[in-house]
């Protein structure tokens, strides 16, 4: 009896070493049962708490059931369980499962943050909606009294054009169409070409409307340089104008006392103003609310050198 006691107590030794020093009980991140439950609580109360404090409806009908939570009910949490081997692979499942939950609550709760936030955006858009329709009905009363104002300086200034139009006409239609070469034609078609054409100068018309452009620039413009080169033209222009018509008695006189064209002279340029004073004065009529002829000015119609009277 003693022997075989021995021999029980050595292997009960045995079995105690072994025991003993097998393997560490496998446990999981979760160091306690106590914190796997807290993490599922956690988990099943957090998502429909958001959502009903936010208004929004539940993604999820009540009646339908987490596996992970199932999973967790399942489990059978007590210290045996945790420290049994086979089921360490199982609750660290389902820790990655708890973990995935989380980050998609966070997900969540950030779109939910976005949602409100869109929200606040909209309401504060909706607010300033007033405001941005008064401004808008603003800018377009101005753009309309802008287009009326366009609307007249264009009126005012195509009365300017068909004014100018019309003597250039005139002045195209006093010259000879075209002037015979000199000392060549017929004197007495010369004559009549000449004459009509000091009619025309003679009335006036075209002097007149030369230097009350030139008198307009003057009145409307506010550069010194430009009033001193206008009034200085318009003395220019008058006496080339009066040449211009002494050239014209001149032939006239040797035609009709010669009756030949060999005592006639060329004619003088017609005068005509710089380049820079037409420009200047559009420009300056174009800036004016209103526009209207100098005094005295009329536009008759004339006739050309080869019409009869």
């Amino acid at each position: 009896m003693s022997g075989r006691n021995k021999n029980n107590k050595k292997g009960n030794n045995k079995n105690v070493n072994k025991a003993t020093s097998g393997p560490a009980p496998v446990r999981s991140s979760l160091r306690s049962s106590a914190e796997l439950e807290a993490a599922a609580k956690l988990f099943c109360e957090t998502p429909l708490g958001d959502a009903r404090e936010n208004g929004l409806k539940e993604s999820v009908p009540e009646e339908e059931k987490s596996p992970v939570i199932e999973d967790l009910k399942n489990l059978n949490l007590n210290e045996e369980v945790l420290e049994d081997p086979k089921n360490s692979k199982k609750v660290q499942d389902l820790e990655k499962k708890v973990k995935q939950q989380a980050d998609e609550i966070i997900d969540l709760k950030k779109k939910l943050k976005d949602c409100a936030d869109n929200e606040e955006r909209l309401k504060y858009k909706l607010v300033n909606t007033g405001a941005g329709e008064s401004k808008l009905a603003k800018s377009n009363r101005d753009l309309r009294e802008k287009i009326l104002r366009k609307s007249l300086q264009l009126d005012n200034l195509t009365q300017d054009n068909k004014q100018l139009v019309s003597v250039l006409s005139m002045i195209l239609s006093s010259l000879p169409n075209p002037l015979p070469p000199m000392h060549q034609g017929n004197p007495a078609e010369q004559l009549l070409g000449y004459q009509d054409i000091k009619r025309n100068l003679e009335s006036g018309v075209v002097l007149r409307e030369g230097v009350g452009m030139m008198e307009k620039l003057i009145s409307i413009s506010n550069k010194p340089e430009i009033q001193a080169q206008a009034a200085q033209e318009i003395q220019v222009y008058e006496q080339g104008y009066i040449d211009y018509l002494q050239a014209l008695e001149f032939n006239i006189t040797k035609i009709v006392t010669t009756g030949r064209l060999e005592e006639t002279i060329r004619l003088p340029d017609f005068p005509s103003f710089s380049a820079n004073l037409i420009t200047e004065y559009f420009n300056e009529t174009e800036l004016q609310p209103s526009s209207s002829r100098p005094a005295g000015v009329e536009v008759k119609d004339l006739k050309s050198p080869g019409e009869s009277t």
